[in-house]
């Protein structure tokens, strides 16, 4: 379970309150995953009632034995169950489909300062029309690089 509240610094939408449960199984070889998320408080999509989310996705790991990097290929679809996804009075059902590479690379480090990642994330989303509205995505296709560290103890 995971309680989050989602802020627009710049006002663009007021304070969202979330509850979300969801369960994954790493023990195969696409890790395939279910996300259920349920606003309590408010929503930043436009709309004016809180809505319910449903994400399903897997994350395929490809192995390099003889190499430290690792890659995956994730792939997920993001669903409005009830009122998550709106646009003025109309509340769509498709969210999102994406799909992508991330490739994860370790850093040298000394053990006492834990083990550091450096991932590289190529990744593409195809938007529903409620989303399309929202992000201003006039084709509906966006392209979108992420450049992350990761620290761990």
């Amino acid at each position: 379970m995971t309680y989050t509240a989602y802020m627009s610094p710049n006002g663009t939408f007021g304070t969202v309150r979330e509850l979300s449960t969801g369960i994954a199984y790493e023990d195969v070889g696409i890790a395939p995953y279910v996300n259920f998320a349920f606003d309590l408080d408010g929503q930043a999509d436009g709309g004016s009632n809180e809505g319910t989310y449903f994400e399903l996705g897997v994350g395929p790991a490809l192995d390099f034995p003889d190499s430290p990097v690792s890659l995956s290929s994730p792939v997920a679809i993001g669903l409005s169950v009830s009122d998550y996804y709106e646009t003025g009075d109309q509340s769509d059902s498709f969210g999102f489909f994406q799909f992508g590479l991330v490739a994860g690379i370790p850093l040298p480090t000394a053990p006492e300062y834990g083990s550091w990642e450096l991932s590289i994330e190529a990744k593409f989303i195809a938007f529903g029309d409620a989303l399309k509205s929202i992000n201003g995505a006039d084709d509906g296709f966006e392209p979108v690089a992420v450049f992350g560290l990761s620290l761990g103890y």
